[in-house]
C-alpha cells in the first residue's frame, strides 16, 4: 500500500503543474466549413456509425461525411426541427437525432422518421447518450434527467430540480457491477443514479466536483474537468492529473481521452490543448481559435480527432503520429534544404533563409552576424568529428568557425561539400571547374578564403584525387563520407568513387552508382546508403555486395534526393515524390510489397522531400519538405498502417431511377432498358481521402481497373448475371477487403428463351404450312393427273368394255347362223328375241364402268338362258354368291364376267360328247397383300369341259381377245396398286375336267354403294 501511494504521489509530482511548452506545434489537419459542404458552420456533436459514416449535429440541420463529401438532412427530409444538439447511435444501427425544442428523430434504412416518447408533446432535450440500447438525457430545462428503455421514458426530477441544475451526464458501467450508473454532475458535485434500483448517491468517496465535464478512458477509467483541473478516477477516488496555469485556467468544458492516452482538453474561451508525454502544448492558439467555443472533442475509428465549434467548422486532427513545424513556430523559413539530428536528438533544421537548432522541443535561430538580409540558404549540414559540425551556406563570408549554443561550427560557401577527415584535417571542393580534392592541416579555429578560389587556409597543400572534367561535360562533387575504415565515398554528378588510400573503386556496372549521386549515409554497422539520380543503393561490405532500386511496379526511386536507415533496419528515401519507407532485408531480398509511401496527402507539408533523418534518441524521423519540416513517431506509426475499410456501395444510378442502399439485397433485377448504371461507393479514410484509389472488376475477369473516383460507370451492358467485385486501394499500395455487389440484367423479350421458343414454334409452323401447301400443291397436281389418268382410264376402260359387244356380237350371230340352220323357224325367232334382249342390256350398260352385280348376274342369266336354249340339255349352269355380298350395293366392273362363261361353252362345252355344267361362285374375303389384309371380291367360274390343253390342240393359235381386254381393264382400274395376277386361267385340280377361272377384285376394281 505505501509502495502504491508513492508511486501516486510521484505521478502527482510529475503531472501537477505542467505549463505550456515554449514551442508549438501542429497536427495534420483538414478544416471543414460550409465551403465545403457543412450543414452549419455552428457545429454541436459528431458521431461515427456503425457503417464508417461520420454524422454532425449543426444549428441548420445534419450532415452525414464519408471523407470527400457531405450529406445534408433537414426539416424538408424528415426532421422535426433544423437545430440538432446530439446524436446516438443504438445497437441495430438506429441513429436518434436529438433537437433543443422538438424531441427525437429516428433514422433506419435511410428513412428519418419521427420518435414520439410521451403520448403529450415531444420533450426537448440538450444532452444524449444511448448505452445498452437505453436512452438517457438531460431536458432542455437543464433539471430533469431521463431515460428510454423498451419505449418507456423514466424521469428523475426530484434531486435535480431548481436551483441545482444539470451541467453533464454519462451512463458509466462499472467493472464490477451489473447495472449502468448514470453519473450526473451539477453545481452541488458528482451524483450516481443506480439505474436498476433508482437509487441517487455521491459518486466518489470524498471531493464534490460540482458542474464537471465528464469523460470516459479506453481502460474505462472516469475522467474529470472542471476549474481548471483535470482529475482521473480510480476506484471512486479522484487523483488530480493536471493543474492549469494561470494563462489557460478556467472551467473544462470538453476533454477526450484518446486511444494514444493523450489527453485533449478545452478550457472555457481558451482554445485547445493537448497533454502528450508530460508536455501541453496549444492546438488552438496555431489554429487562431481564440475564444471561439468548443462544443466536442471526438476520435473516430481510426484514431483521427474531430473538434466541432461554435461558428467555425470542424476541425479532423489526422496521423496525429506525425507534426508538422512552420516559419510560425520558430524556423527562419519553410523551405527545409537540409537536416541532420545528430546522436543526442539536437536537430540542425537547414533552410533557405538560415540555419535552426531545435533542442529539448525548443527552436532556436543561430545567428553568426555573417547573415545576408534577404536570404541565408543552408545548402548541406554534416556531423564532423569530435563533436564538430560543417555547415554550406550563402553567407557574407568565405568560411568561417564558430561556437553557437554550445555547438562547434565550421561555415563553408554553399558550393563547397565538407568532410572531416580526422582532427585536424578537412576536405573540400576547390570553387572552380577544375573540381580537386584538397586536404589541409591547420588551425581549425581559423578558416579563411585564398584568392585563387581555394576554401581553406593550409599549410601543406595535397591533391587527394583530380576528377577529369571538361567545359562541356563538368563533374560536380555533391557528397563525401568519411567511413569507420578511412575510406572516402565521394557522390558525383557522373557516379560513385571509393577512395582508400591509393585505390580507386568506380561502379560502372550499376546503373544507379554510375549516375548522378545526390547523398550517402554511413552507418555505424558499415552500411552505405546512397541516394541519386536513377534510385537508391545500399552497399554492405566483407565481401562487399552492392543492391540497388530504381523503381517497383507502384512507386519510383528516381531523383532521390536523401537517405537514413532507423533502428529497425528500415530504410528511409526522401525525393521530389514523397517519402518512402522500404525495409533493408526486404531490399536485399527482392520483396517490395512491404513499401511505405507518404506525400502530401497523408500529412507532410510538401511531396517534395529534401532531406531526412533518424533521431535514434527518441525513434522519430525528421522530414524536411519545401513547405515545412515533420516529425514522425515511429513507435505509433503502424497503429496507423491498416488496409483501407471494405468499400460500401451507397447507390446505383440508372437512366430512370436511383436505387439507395443496395448492399443489403442479395441480388438485384434491372429491367433490359436499365444496363446503363453507374455504381457509387465509398470507402471511409478520413486521414487521407484524396489518396485513396478503387479497383473494380466482373466475377471471371483477370484483370481489375483502377480509378480514382468512387464512382463506377457500365453501359449497354448485356442481359445476364454479375458479380461486380470492388476494394480500395491506398497509397501504399494496400488493398482493403473486396465488396460484392450481385445483379440481373433481365433479356429484353426478344432474347428470352420463350420469345425464341416461340419463333422457332412459328419457324416450324411456316415451314409446315409451307410444307402442307406444297405436299397439297403437289398432292393437288397428282390428283389432277390421277384424275386425268383416271379420265383417260375410264375412257379407256369404257372404250375396251365397247370393243367388246362387237366381239360378243359377231360370235352371238355365228351361233345365231348355226341355230337357224338346224331348227325351226318357231325356234330361231324365239332365240332371236332372246338375242335381242341381250343386246338391249349389252347397249345400255355400254357406257358404264361398274354395274351393280345383280344387274351383272340378270344379264348373265339372260345369256346362260340363251345360250341354253342352243344347246338344250347339254348345258347346265348354277351362280352362288356368298350371304356376306349384297347384290344390290356391290358394283363390279362392267361385262367381265360373260366372256369367261362364253369360253367355258364354246370352247370346253361344245366340244364334249355329253352334257357340261358351269359353276359361277362369287365371295367376299380378306386377302393378306403386303402384310395388310386388303378385302377382296373373289369370283370362281369353273367348267366341266375339254380343258385347256385340248383347246390348245383344236386351235393352238387362238388368243381370246375378250380376255385380254378385261385383264387391261382391270389393270387400269387397279391405278397404283402393287401387281397382282387379277385373272388366273387354270386347270381344274384333283384330276376333274374342265378349267377354272379366278378373279380378284380388290379396291378400286370394286365399288360398295351406300
Amino acid at each position: 500500500m505505501m509502495k502504491t501511494n508513492i508511486i501516486r504521489n510521484i505521478l502527482l509530482f510529475i503531472f501537477c503543474g505542467i505549463s505550456i511548452s515554449v514551442n508549438s506545434q501542429t497536427f495534420p489537419y483538414y478544416h471543414y466549413t460550409t465551403r465545403e459542404g457543412l450543414a452549419y458552420n455552428l457545429v454541436y456533436y459528431a458521431l461515427q456509425d456503425k457503417s464508417g459514416y461520420i454524422w454532425f449535429a449543426t444549428y441548420g440541420g445534419l450532415s452525414r461525411f464519408d471523407g470527400n463529401t457531405f450529406r445534408n438532412y433537414s426539416m424538408a427530409d424528415g426532421l422535426r426541427y433544423n437545430n440538432i444538439v446530439r446524436i446516438a447511435e443504438a445497437s441495430d444501427s438506429t441513429l436518434y437525432f436529438t433537437n433543443y425544442r422538438e424531441g427525437f428523430n429516428v433514422y433506419k434504412n435511410g428513412i428519418i422518421s419521427n420518435y414520439e416518447v410521451t403520448p403529450q408533446n415531444p420533450v426537448g432535450i440538450s444532452t444524449t447518450f444511448i448505452k445498452n440500447d437505453t436512452i438517457y438525457f438531460i431536458h432542455n430545462n437543464w433539471e430533469q434527467v431521463s431515460y428510454i428503455y423498451k419505449n418507456k421514458i423514466h424521469t428523475y426530477d426530484s434531486l435535480f430540480a431548481g436551483e441545482y441544475g444539470i451541467n453533464d451526464i454519462y451512463p458509466y458501467k462499472h467493472r464490477d457491477s451489473s447495472c449502468t450508473t448514470l453519473l450526473v454532475s451539477n453545481n452541488k458535485g458528482l451524483f450516481a443514479v443506480n439505474t436498476c434500483t433508482g437509487a441517487i448517491t455521491k459518486f466518489l468517496k470524498s471531493g464534490n466536483f460540482p458542474n464537471s465535464c465528464i469523460k470516459e478512458d479506453k481502460d474505462n477509467n472516469i475522467w474529470l474537468g472542471f476549474s481548471g483541473k483535470i482529475y482521473r478516477v480510480r476506484d471512486y477516488n479522484a487523483e488530480l492529473v493536471l493543474t492549469l496555469d494561470e494563462k489557460i485556467k478556467g472551467d473544462i468544458r470538453e476533454m477526450l481521452i484518446d486511444s494514444r492516452g493523450y489527453v485533449w482538453f478545452h478550457p472555457k474561451e481558451k482554445g485547445l490543448f493537448i497533454l502528450k508525454n508530460g508536455s501541453i502544448t496549444d492546438i488552438g492558439a496555431k489554429l487562431s481559435f481564440g475564444t471561439t467555443e468548443i462544443n466536442q472533442i471526438y476520435e473516430d475509428k481510426e484514431g483521427n480527432v474531430w473538434v466541432t465549434t461554435s461558428g467555425k467548422g470542424i476541425y479532423c486532427f489526422y496521423n496525429i503520429f506525425m507534426s508538422n513545424y512552420f516559419e510560425g513556430d520558430g524556423l527562419f523559413h519553410d523551405n527545409i534544404y537540409s537536416l541532420l539530428v545528430n546522436d543526442s536528438g539536437v536537430k540542425f533544421i537547414g533552410t533557405y533563409g538560415g540555419l535552426n537548432i531545435m533542442e529539448n522541443n525548443k527552436f532556436e535561430r543561430v545567428i553568426t552576424g555573417k547573415e545576408f538580409h534577404t536570404t541565408t540558404w543552408i545548402t548541406d549540414i554534416q556531423a564532423g568529428r569530435y563533436g564538430n559540425y560543417l555547415i554550406s551556406g550563402m553567407y557574407k563570408s568565405s568560411g568561417f568557425s564558430g561556437s553557437y549554443f554550445n555547438k562547434n561550427m565550421f561555415f563553408f560557401p554553399t558550393n563547397v561539400t565538407p568532410c572531416q577527415y580526422d582532427s585536424a584535417t578537412f576536405i573540400s571542393i576547390d570553387a572552380n571547374s577544375k573540381m580537386e580534392i584538397f586536404m589541409s592541416r591547420y588551425n581549425i579555429k581559423h578558416l579563411s578564403a585564398q584568392a585563387e578560389g581555394n576554401l581553406i587556409k593550409y599549410d601543406e597543400k595535397q591533391v587527394l584525387k583530380e576528377f577529369n572534367s571538361s567545359p562541356a561535360s563538368p563533374i560536380g562533387i555533391s557528397t563525401i563520407e568519411r567511413a569507420g575504415d578511412g575510406a572516402l565515398w565521394v557522390g558525383t554528378s557522373k557516379g560513385l568513387c571509393k577512395i582508400k588510400g591509393n585505390e580507386e573503386t568506380y561502379y560502372k556496372n550499376d546503373s544507379v552508382l554510375n549516375s548522378g549521386i545526390r547523398a550517402i549515409k554511413i552507418t555505424p554497422s558499415g552500411l552505405i546508403l546512397i541516394a541519386g539520380k536513377k534510385g537508391i543503393s545500399v552497399i554492405s561490405q566483407t565481401p562487399e555486395k552492392v543492391t540497388s532500386l530504381e523503381r517497383t511496379d507502384k512507386f519510383d526511386f528516381s531523383k532521390s534526393a536523401s537517405i537514413d536507415i532507423d533502428s529497425d533496419r528500415n530504410i528511409w528515401i526522401g525525393n521530389p515524390k514523397g517519402l518512402f519507407r522500404i525495409n533493408y532485408d526486404s531490399l536485399l531480398n527482392g520483396k517490395y510489397n512491404n513499401i511505405l509511401y507518404f506525400n502530401d496527402k497523408t500529412a507532410l507539408p510538401s511531396y517534395n522531400v529534401q532531406a531526412v533523418s533518424y533521431d535514434k534518441v527518441n525513434n522519430e524521423l525528421w522530414v524536411g519538405t519545401e513547405y515545412g519540416l515533420s516529425k514522425m513517431e515511429l513507435n505509433s506509426l503502424d497503429k496507423y498502417l491498416n488496409p483501407p475499410p471494405k468499400v460500401l456501395i451507397e447507390n446505383i444510378i440508372l437512366s430512370d431511377t436511383t436505387l439507395e442502399n443496395p448492399a443489403g439485397t442479395d441480388n438485384i433485377v434491372f429491367k433490359p432498358s436499365q444496363n446503363n448504371l453507374r455504381v457509387h461507393y465509398t470507402s471511409f479514410n478520413y486521414s487521407s481521402p484524396k489518396s485513396i484509389k478503387y479497383e473494380h472488376k466482373f466475377e471471371g475477369s483477370n484483370t481489375w481497373s483502377e480509378t480514382q473516383y468512387s464512382d463506377a460507370e457500365f453501359f449497354s451492358l448485356p442481359p445476364g448475371k454479375y458479380n461486380l467485385l470492388l476494394r480500395a486501394v491506398n497509397i501504399n499500395n494496400l488493398k482493403g477487403e473486396i465488396t460484392s455487389l450481385k445483379f440481373e440484367i433481365l433479356s429484353p423479350f426478344w432474347k428470352t428463351l420463350w420469345f425464341y421458343f416461340i419463333l422457332i414454334v412459328i419457324f416450324l409452323a411456316v415451314i409446315y404450312l409451307v410444307f402442307q401447301k406444297r405436299i397439297r400443291l403437289i398432292k393437288s397436281k397428282a390428283d389432277e393427273k390421277i384424275k386425268t389418268q383416271n379420265s383417260i382410264s375410264e375412257l379407256k376402260h369404257q372404250a375396251l368394255s365397247a370393243s367388246m359387244n362387237p366381239h360378243f356380237i359377231f360370235n352371238t350371230l355365228n351361233s345365231i347362223q348355226a341355230y337357224m340352220n338346224t331348227h325351226t323357224i318357231e325356234e330361231s325367232n324365239e332365240y332371236l328375241v332372246n338375242f335381242s334382249r341381250l343386246i338391249r342390256l349389252n347397249l345400255d350398260l355400254a357406257g358404264q364402268t361398274f354395274i351393280p352385280l345383280e344387274t351383272e348376274i340378270q344379264r348373265l342369266e339372260l345369256y346362260l338362258s340363251y345360250e341354253k336354249i342352243r344347246f338344250e340339255d347339254r348345258l347346265n349352269y348354277e351362280i352362288k354368291i356368298a350371304d356376306n355380298i349384297d347384290r344390290k350395293s356391290l358394283q363390279i366392273p362392267n361385262m367381265i364376267l360373260q366372256p369367261f362363261v362364253e369360253n367355258s361353252i364354246w370352247h370346253g362345252i361344245l366340244h364334249k360328247e355329253e352334257p357340261g355344267n358351269i359353276s359361277i361362285n362369287i365371295s367376299k374375303e380378306n386377302l393378306l397383300i403386303s402384310q395388310n389384309n386388303v378385302p377382296a371380291i373373289t369370283i370362281d367360274i369353273l367348267d366341266d369341259g375339254v380343258g385347256l390343253d385340248a383347246i390348245k390342240t383344236v386351235k393352238p393359235s387362238h388368243t381370246s381377245k375378250g380376255i385380254s381386254l378385261i385383264k387391261e381393264r382391270l389393270r387400269l382400274l387397279a391405278g397404283s396398286a402393287p401387281d397382282f395376277e387379277y385373272i388366273k386361267i387354270r386347270n381344274r385340280e384333283k384330276g376333274l375336267p374342265g378349267v377354272s377361272v379366278s378373279i380378284t377384285l380388290f379396291p378400286n376394281q370394286y365399288i360398295i354403294s351406300a
